[in-house]
């Protein structure tokens, strides 16, 4: 995480990104080129919820979206898998 928070920084220092843009301005794109059916947006994936996280949110770990990895969590749709 601290090298990706590391990035992230960068990208705020060189005005490409803002901490309080919403999460989905970046990821969605993203997503969406990915090609998966179920999984175009942020909002999709987490539901209406993930439509105010940030990515302040999500550099500070303070988002609400589970981890992948930890059982119990947020599972990746079958789609991902």
């Amino acid at each position: 995480m601290m090298c990706t928070a590391a990035g992230v920084f960068r990208l705020v220092e060189a005005n490409k990104v803002a901490l309080d843009d919403p999460a989905s301005k970046h990821i969605d794109p993203v997503l969406q080129q990915m090609g998966h059916v179920n999984a175009t947006s942020l909002v999709a994936l987490f539901g209406d919820k993930a439509a105010n996280v940030t990515v302040g949110h999500l550099v500070s770990m303070e988002s609400g979206i589970g981890d992948f990895d930890v059982p119990g969590n947020h599972k990746p749709p079958a789609s991902l898998v």
